[in-house]
């Protein structure tokens, strides 16, 4: 049963079109799920799927009109604050949460709350003139960039939060890097416009720099009395104020002070000057508006708003600008454009370009938003309620790219190359994952449940004739460890549970057992660390020792140029005619740049056919074994000669492969896994330790008398390089590269030297040689 309500309001104060709420009757839900509000443009609207659980998912909504997107930026920078005032003014929720208090929709663990950071990525959706939106909420610290890596796998856009003040800080750029590679558009929210500090044009100005695409400002700050109030629209000249009682007013740009005129007139430039880059019809126009001394060209019918507005947008969706807004979300000042801003610049999953699938007969995806076309869908996360990772509790979150998901429907994993059924589909708000639903269709993101065979990463298709695989998720090495110990046995068996379903949940969290019959938890960072064993103890209620963090080390094996061995492999040693197989290998390793870095990871190729003749039998036979060579190479590479670490920056490249008689998979693994090892000891002496190197970025507010205790501190003291130090009159940064392992005290030791005038970030640069012969008797004297 449902009950619904009307209830009569006044009329809301004038405004923009995306200012809140611009209705006359709202409606008012009663159900299960508790009361829930929902506005609508004109008089009647039936109370959303959103709202009510029961309560089909809207499916009516236009394809154009459907936007998949994820907030994304540096720590701190405000993207669950931005994500909540986003719900609040489009009426998905009451009252907007906040972070300090632990209310908001996407940072639902105890820990988030705790700690007042995003640990994990998280879903919602709302509703704005007639657009329906999925909206992930991702991290910012540098510990969870693999987090925000698999979501911009499945997103249609992007919003990118800046800090007023900082501008594009490490975490930004690195997140803005990985929507670069999956070719995600986004729009910049200059964020904090009503800190002490903040230049929107010093940010904007910053993304072009450090982001490498053209800034086109689309708004001017509106300052009052030193106060940050609204802003100026550079589209048609309106301008927006917040007033402290909470009305926003409008007027025109006319009717303003000569000093904003002015400032407005310039930002206009910049916005058009920004935009020519991009657009040759914007360029001549802009080009004749300024031969004829009108700068600012707000008269120029050909520059109009419709105009500009979709100039902006193609040249959005190709990524070759960005539109940058501004606001303040704290203060729930000019958050509203936001909104529009999305509807307006990014696509749709109907824009973006065919998806290309891996399979061998090179299958593309033409058509990403078709019902009618094969089912394509990517499984992007891993959610277990619970403490069992049961069909009843693992939900297995999918993107659909084409096709249509059904309940009951029996569907084939291409990853895993096994059939599956579907239990039951729903769709996701924060932390109700019950939201359920009869289908899920093209462009939609949402939980299959009953798919224990599935995981991050997996592609899902209708049959087994023409399925194809997507890309899946690239797991970065992880940097460091500690080694954990139960109380009891009885822990213990909780223990290893509890690190199935966290894995299932993170695979960028590796756990092994150590000669010492300790397991060793390895991840992303100290903060990563301590969260997944804070999960352990409170979660799983296990009783846990812990060992300090150290350092993930990997090996190198630098042999300057590329060496080959070639070896016959018996299974049987002692039987010349048992099965064989030779395999040749040719390796070369990764360049190392002037720093000592080691950036790219190991790869295996394939130089031989795809055919060849057995020796025993002389029949023409299909390479099928070439899988399982690659399997054994990379075991193999698992564990290095120097420490039985892991061998980084290796090229290998299997020349030939010859297998004698009837050999199995097992012989096969096994000669691959030995002539590596073979080849690895044959060049013991030329192989290296090498450790993870940390990018950090310091800011100096008094760099006249500080820097150069630093820049000592950093050389002397850390064993680090400064590779950069750009000097400005306000702040002096540093950059520079530092050991993982000397970065501990940091923080602190920094605060001190600075005479507390200092600040820094942090991000994963690559892995370094160690030169310090001192260094490497440590880190053997402590591994575990």
């Amino acid at each position: 049963l449902k009950l619904q309500f009307l209830y009569l309001i006044d009329p809301p104060c004038p405004g923009p079109v995306g200012l809140r709420p611009f209705c006359l009757w709202r409606m008012w839900g009663v159900c299960a799920g508790g009361l829930r509000r929902r506005g609508c443009a004109a008089a009647w609207v039936p109370l959303g799927a959103y709202g009510c659980p029961w309560v089909r998912w809207c499916s009516s909504v236009a394809a154009a009109n459907v936007r998949n997107i994820g907030i994304i930026a540096h720590i701190d920078a405000g993207k669950t604050t931005t994500t909540e005032r986003l719900l609040y003014f489009s009426e998905a929720k009451r009252k907007a949460g906040e972070v300090d208090k632990g209310t908001t929709t996407t940072d639902f663990m105890d820990q988030e709350r705790e700690r007042g950071i995003t640990i994990q990525s998280a879903l919602t959706n709302l509703t704005w003139r007639d657009h329906r939106w999925e909206i992930i909420d991702t991290p910012g610290h540098v510990d969870f960039t693999m987090e925000v890596e698999r979501t911009l796998r499945v997103l249609d856009g992007a919003v990118a939060v800046f800090d007023a003040v900082k501008g594009v800080e490490a975490q930004s750029r690195t997140v803005l890097l990985q929507a670069k590679k999956f070719h995600v558009p986004f729009v910049s929210y200059v964020n904090k416009m009503d800190r002490k500090g903040a230049d929107f044009f010093a940010a904007v100005a910053s993304i072009q720099k450090l982001v490498h695409i053209p800034a086109v400002p689309l708004q001017c700050p509106v300052v009052d009395d030193g106060e940050f109030r609204g802003y100026v629209d550079l589209l048609n000249g309106d301008v927006f104020r917040w007033e402290r009682d909470g009305r926003v007013t409008k007027s025109a740009l006319a009717d303003e002070s000569a000093a904003l005129k002015d400032a407005a007139g310039a930002a206009r430039a910049k916005m058009l000057d920004a935009l020519s880059g991009a657009s040759d019809t914007i360029a001549d126009l802009y080009l004749e508006a300024l031969d004829a001394g009108d700068e600012a060209a707000w008269e120029v019918p050909e520059l109009a708003e419709e105009v500009l507005r979709g100039t902006i947008r193609k040249h959005t969706l190709t990524r070759a600008v960005t539109p940058v807004l501004l606001g303040s979300s704290g203060q729930s000042i000019a958050v509203q454009p936001l909104l529009d801003a999305v509807n307006d610049y990014l696509p749709a999953p109907v824009d973006r370009p065919p998806l290309v699938a891996a399979a061998p007969e090179g299958h593309v995806v033409s058509e990403r938003y078709s019902a009618k076309d094969p089912l394509g869908a990517l499984v992007f996360k891993i959610h277990v309620q619970g403490r069992d990772a049961t069909t009843a509790s693992k939900a297995s979150l999918v993107r659909i790219f084409s096709g249509q998901l059904k309940n009951g429907a029996r569907i084939y994993n291409a990853t895993r190359q096994c059939f599956q059924t579907v239990r039951s589909l729903s769709k996701v708000n924060g932390e109700n994952f019950s939201l359920k639903v009869d289908a899920l269709g093209p462009g939609d993101v949402g939980c299959v449940w009953g798919m224990d065979q599935s995981y991050t990463g997996d592609t899902l298709c209708e049959e087994k004739r023409g399925a194809f695989e997507l890309e899946g998720l690239r797991v970065p090495e992880p940097v460091v460890s500690i080694c954990i110990e139960a109380h009891s046995d009885k822990d213990d068996k909780i223990l290893q549970k509890a690190l199935s379903v966290i894995q299932m949940e993170d695979p960028s969290i590796e756990a092994e057992v150590n000669e010492y019959g300790q397991t060793v938890l390895s991840g992303m960072g100290a903060l990563h660390l301590d969260i997944t064993k804070t999960k352990l103890e409170r979660g799983w209620g296990v009783g846990l020792d812990s060992s300090a963090v150290r350092v993930k080390h990997r090996e190198f094996l630098n042999t300057h140029h590329s060496v080959d061995i070639e070896h016959t492999f018996l299974a049987d040693p002692s039987n010349e005619a048992s099965q064989a197989c030779t395999i040749h290998l040719r390796y070369t390793p990764s360049a190392v740049d002037d720093h000592d870095m080691i950036q790219e990871a190991n790869s295996v190729a394939m130089s031989l056919s795809e055919t060849h003749e057995d020796e025993v039998t002389k029949k023409k036979k299909h390479n099928k074994w070439l899988p399982v060579v690659r399997r054994g190479i990379e075991q193999s590479l698992g564990g290095g000669p120097l420490m039985n670490q892991a061998v980084m920056g290796a090229k290998l490249d299997v020349v030939k492969f010859v297998s004698m008689g009837y050999a199995n998979e097992d012989t096969v693994l096994n000669a691959a896994d030995y002539t590596m090892k073979l080849l690895m000891q044959e060049h013991k002496r030329r192989c290296a330790l090498i450790e993870p190197v940390m990018k950090v970025r310091i800011e100096l507010y008094d760099a006249a008398n500080h820097l150069d205790a630093v820049e000592m501190d950093i050389v002397a003291n850390r064993r680090g390089q400064v590779v950069d130090a750009n000097m400005q009159p306000e702040c002096t940064t540093v950059t520079a590269l530092i050991p993982v392992a000397c970065l501990t005290t940091f923080a602190a030791d920094l605060l001190s030297t600075a005479g507390g005038e200092a600040s820094f970030t942090q991000e994963f640069h690559g892995y370094r040689v160690v030169r310090d012969a001192s260094v490497e008797a440590q880190v053997r004297e402590e591994k575990y």
